[in-house]
């Protein structure tokens, strides 16, 4: 569909996929969070009680195609998703838009996972 001739109902498309990308987007925070906590609570115990790290690289060999295919999924469904609320990203981190704030400093909180150690 092309968007730039005045008057295309872009806008309602937009309003249309919301709700998949709102799904989608919870579908793999489940999946990359589910992962983490049975890391957390299963694996990790168990390879710290054993004192051995082969338990945590076989569990991260499993999970890590799925865990990175689920993250890469939330990052992109975010930003389409804040494109959708924030056109342009305008109003990212102003106080006067909630919105706005939230995906900020919800791309803040993402990119210092990213940064390196």
């Amino acid at each position: 569909m092309d968007c730039s001739h005045r008057g295309s109902n872009c806008r309602g498309l937009a309003v249309s996929v919301f709700p998949l990308l709102v799904i989608v987007h919870a579908l793999a925070a489940t999946v990359w969070t589910g992962g983490h906590l049975v890391l957390d609570l299963r694996v990790l115990p168990r390879a710290l009680r054993a004192k051995s790290a082969a338990q945590v690289r076989a569990f991260e060999e499993t999970f890590e195609p799925l865990g990175l295919t689920a993250l890469a999924i939330q990052v992109l469904t975010g930003m389409w998703m804040g494109w959708i609320y924030l056109p342009g990203f305008q109003g990212l981190f102003s106080p006067a838009n909630p919105i706005g704030m939230l995906v900020g400093v919800k791309l803040l909180l993402l990119a210092s996972t990213a940064a390196p150690d």
